[in-house]
């Protein structure tokens, strides 16, 4: 299983937007490395998340079947909420994730030349 660690999840971002950048002509900024948000949710936990919320909802439909609608509402509500979070939560800036890794960050800002 190929497990990325955060410094190797930054990398990559910053290379997909550097590369969106130069084919802009423009020039890659500190402050907009620094603002870049990455994913801090390994897949495995996004992946369950998912499960789980769909696990709510699919509940949630069966209760459509019983004639339960307020159970079918909260169900839905709770799995909806579930897969919004598993979707767009754990994103982090890349300053908030350097400054918190010490000597690593500095190591990856000078690797990148900023």
């Amino acid at each position: 299983m190929n497990v990325k660690t955060n410094n190797e999840k930054i990398k990559q971002r910053l290379n997909k937007l550097k590369n969106k950048k130069l084919k802009k002509g423009k020039q890659f900024s500190k402050e907009e490395i620094l603002s870049t948000k990455v994913s801090v949710i390994p897949t495995w936990q996004r992946v369950l998340t998912l499960i789980i919320s769909f696990s709510f909802i699919g509940f949630g439909i069966t209760h459509i079947v019983y004639g339960s609608y307020i159970l079918f509402s909260i169900f839905f509500s709770i799995g909806l909420a579930i897969l919004v979070i598993g979707i767009f939560g754990g994103k982090k800036s890349v300053g908030h994730i350097l400054e918190k890794s010490g000597d690593a960050g500095l190591a990856l800002l000078e690797m990148l030349a900023i």
